[in-house]
């Protein structure tokens, strides 16, 4: 497996439009649920699985195309939940409350993005060959009780509108359909 990408910070320059508007979200979230997405292996890892009380923690996200053909992705994927896909981080606590969250918003009009063009251009899009690995680290702040705690993680899909979905189908494009969650992790903290 080899690494495509490992970003900490995103800079593009189709996100700069000004239909892009940043909204942090601080309301809490539901776990993610279990999703089903063919020819995806979604994974966080860890350095360990013991930290200190309110250390930060840096957690990886792990995307493996583990189908059959190319899957293209948007290279401006990160904790901001958007339409172009996202990356979902959350620490719940031993009764599933979320004591820690990642992200924030952004939005963007969805309908005026060349999904083809976008994707295709190697600074706002790339492509995952079969067996081929992207990663993605996020980074969260752990709380201050001791415990047992337990990391989700999910990758969210775009929101392509149907015309550009027809228009992928078209061009035999494979995109994500659905949200993938990785397996969960149980840590503890000191």
């Amino acid at each position: 497996m080899r690494a495509l990408s490992k970003w900490t910070s995103i800079k593009l320059p189709f996100l700069c439009a000004p239909a892009l508007l940043f909204i942090f979200q601080m309301s809490s979230r539901a776990a993610p649920q279990k999703a089903v997405e063919r020819g995806l292996d979604v994974r966080i890892v860890t350095e360990k699985l013991v930290y200190r009380r309110g250390s930060t923690i840096d957690v990886e996200f792990v995307i493996k195309n583990t189908g059959d053909e190319p899957l293209y992705l948007f290279r401006g994927m990160g904790q901001c939940s958007s339409q172009i896909g996202s990356f979902d981080l959350q620490i719940l606590d031993q009764h599933k409350n979320v004591v820690t969250m990642s992200g924030c918003s952004a939005d963007l009009v969805m309908e005026q993005l060349d999904a083809i063009k976008t994707l295709t251009n190697t600074v706002t899009g790339m492509v995952l060959k079969v067996g081929e690995v992207y990663r993605y680290t996020a980074s969260l702040e752990l709380p201050k009780k001791k415990g047992k705690y337990e990391l989700v993680g999910e990758a969210a899909c775009a929101g392509f509108t149907e015309k550009q979905r027809a228009a992928l189908a078209g061009k035999h494009m494979r995109v994500m359909v659905a949200s993938a969650a990785a397996p969960i992790i149980t840590i503890s903290v000191k």
